[in-house]
């Protein structure tokens, strides 16, 4: 399935599980006095401060400022940026590192095919100084075009065990990696991971990686809450991407579901998806994105989402 129909999906079936969470919308009625400091309280005591950022050069002053703006206010202290040929000798963000923020890096699913994946790690070590986590792919087995080289989760397990004794032998202390997240929606990612389960992923040190999931709906975190009570108690986890695809949303799923994957997932880090995501090129998916119009930058009249806002303090 492609990454367009994977997030078509998902998109489709965050519009009926919004709701579903035991918490009511903080934007309806009901719920408060309508104050916007309740808003802004509430905002800020589910939010967690990482974003998922798509290395585009094109738009990077835009994503200096905003960026900027998000740190300056207290509401981010990381990102998840990809890395694959287009910036494998350096992130052209170099922003990340001028604002400090704690960069994970996504291993590009298309390195993983590489006969030789031990020489394509020591490489983006080496391009990468500052980069302390790794994420080893990314949804692996669904976003692959069918066109192409595709990949089990066994054939995935055979890859990510060779990076892991690689890395714990030639890099001791110098990564922590992350498993590949599998989907975001319904309860195949759970399957998935009770399958990398019985492949070896419990001899591995839960020193030495965490788990990952995207998780976009109701039925999914309940499938990875249930994983996550059995084997894996003793690991870390991180959700590395979830949102909604409707920007008049976003801030009731920050209040509801942030609370949600916090209480059934136990995560250290949320990853919002995502900060920018074109503009007018991704058209069906750009409502999960927190800002528009960056290319109209340095005019500073850029699109801000009511959540971005709120996170910056902006009237």
């Amino acid at each position: 399935m492609t990454r367009k129909s994977v997030l078509a999906l998902i998109s489709m079936a965050i519009v009926a599980s919004v709701g579903c969470g035991k918490a009511l919308s903080v934007l309806a009625p009901s719920d408060h006095s309508n104050s916007s400091n309740d808003v802004v309280a509430s905002v800020r005591n589910n939010w967690s401060r990482y974003l998922v950022i798509h290395d585009t050069g094109e738009v990077k002053e835009g994503y200096r400022d905003i960026l900027t703006r998000l740190v300056q206010a207290g509401s981010l202290k990381g990102v998840r940026v990809g890395i694959d040929q287009t910036n494998i000798n350096g992130l052209t963000n170099g922003v990340i590192n001028t604002l400090g923020l704690d960069a994970l890096g996504v291993i590009d699913n298309l390195f993983l095919f590489e006969p030789n994946i031990e020489d394509r790690i020591d490489q983006i070590f080496r391009n990468h100084p500052t980069i302390r986590y790794f994420q080893v792919g990314n949804e692996i087995t669904t976003i692959l075009p069918k066109s192409g080289p595709t990949m089990t989760i066994e054939e995935y397990m055979k890859v990510f065990k060779r990076v892991y004794d690689h890395v714990q032998r030639n890099h001791p202390n110098r990564a922590m990696l992350l498993v590949q997240p599998a989907i975001g929606s319904g309860t195949s990612g759970a399957r998935e991971i009770d399958r990398m389960i019985e492949l070896g992923l419990k001899e591995m040190s839960p020193d030495k990686i965490i788990i990952s999931f995207n998780c976009y709906t109701v039925s999914a975190s309940n499938g990875y809450r249930d994983v996550l009570d059995g084997s894996l108690r003793d690991y870390r986890v991180w959700v590395t991407e979830t949102g909604v695809a409707d920007y008049n949303e976003h801030i009731s799923f920050v209040v509801n579901d942030y609370a949600r994957l916090a209480n059934n997932l136990r995560p250290e880090r949320i990853y919002w998806y995502a900060l920018f995501v074109g503009d007018g090129e991704y058209g069906w998916e750009t409502g999960f994105g927190l800002v528009r119009n960056l290319k109209d930058f340095p005019r500073l009249d850029y699109w801000r989402s009511p959540l971005v806002k709120v996170l910056i303090g902006e009237n």
